[in-house]
Formats: structure tokens, C-alpha cells, sequence
């Protein structure tokens, strides 16, 4: 079998450019529901399973992962 790759489409693609920038923290998936229709964007910190992002699009889940990142407004980083 051999592998065709589109010359016009993006490389990297947005997702992996996602994975690039915060894979080492977050575990990033897109969901595949029956039939083969995909669903939405799924993020889950490697370190903190309870800690987990969905979102429609991959810009979408994009800005989550930024505003994850930033410090709590609320916190001092001296508390």
C-alpha cells in the first residue's frame, strides 16, 4: 500500500501543533462516535485525571488549553 501525501494541505496540521505545544501535560484526542462521525475535541491532564477539556473545534480546545495555563487570577504565586 503506498501512502499519498496531500502537497496543499497544512503540515503540521492544527492538531498536531496542539499535541507539539502541550502533549508533555495533556493527553489529546478527538472523539469517534458510532458510525464513524467524528465528535468533539478532548483534552485530559497527563497528571491529573480529573482534569479534562472538550470542545467543538481545535481552535476551540486550542484557547481552553492557553486559558488552562494561566495562573489563577484569584492566587498570589506566593500562596
Amino acid at each position: 500500500m503506498e501512502l499519498v501525501m496531500a502537497v496543499d494541505a497544512p503540515q503540521p496540521s492544527p492538531a498536531e501543533r496542539l499535541i507539539a505545544e502541550y502533549g508533555h501535560e495533556w493527553d489529546i484526542w478527538r472523539v469517534l462516535e458510532a458510525g464513524g462521525k467524528h465528535g468533539p475535541w478532548k483534552a485530559r491532564k497527563w497528571n491529573d485525571p480529573g482534569a479534562e477539556l472538550t470542545a467543538d473545534t481545535i481552535q476551540d480546545l486550542a484557547d481552553a488549553l492557553q486559558a488552562a495555563q494561566q495562573p489563577d487570577p484569584g492566587t498570589s504565586p506566593d500562596s
